[in-house]
């Protein structure tokens, strides 16, 4: 408590920490502001773009799942996602070759699958101008691209943690939104 109640000394703004143990709430220490004057107080109602921190969320669940036995980390991800069965890689010098190396989940987890983070890709493009695509057809779409290094080789942040969470609904039956919740 000392400590969070310190930070504000050193540029942050706000902190909300709720601590939970065996689905009860333990500890919960709230502190400072949230909004950009730094007059509106945190509260327990105060909301947060979270952005990126989706990623740490989906890798628990993900791991939610291994601990079940429903998703091995050795598992390749072909065996969730069909597309990913026959990735090709492109080389320094430009030739696009099979893949020697399967993408694992552990490679999704680890961005090291050789997925790129290029939002700007042919096929992502197209799928995603319809409105109404789904995870599978968005994630199925990057599979069509070459990619970037073998997987296992390199760490590059990427889509693969997008993918995991289809790996996700794959093996629960359920959408990655439902699972969450």
């Amino acid at each position: 408590t000392q400590f969070l109640g310190s930070v504000q000394e050193n540029g942050v703004p706000g902190i909300d920490l709720a601590v939970y143990y065996k689905g009860e709430q333990v500890y919960r220490h709230m502190t400072g502001t949230c909004d950009y004057l730094r007059k509106k107080p945190v509260t327990e109602d105060t909301l947060y773009w979270i952005y990126s921190m989706t990623k740490p969320v989906v890798m628990t669940a993900l791991m939610q799942c291994v601990e079940k036995g429903l998703i091995g980390l050795e598992d390749p991800v072909s065996d969730y996602i069909p597309e990913f069965r026959q990735m090709k890689v492109r080389h320094s010098d430009g030739t696009i070759r099979p893949a020697e190396n399967v993408i694992r989940v552990k490679h999704l987890m680890s961005m090291t699958a050789g997925l790129s983070y290029d939002r700007k890709i042919p096929t992502l493009l197209e799928a995603m101008r319809n409105p109404n695509a789904s995870t599978e057809t968005i994630v199925a779409s990057l599979a069509k691209e070459p990619l970037k290094y073998e997987p296992g080789t390199q760490y590059l942040y990427s889509f693969g943690h997008d993918v995991a969470g289809r790996v996700l609904e794959v093996a629960t039956g359920k959408s990655l939104g439902e699972y969450m919740k």
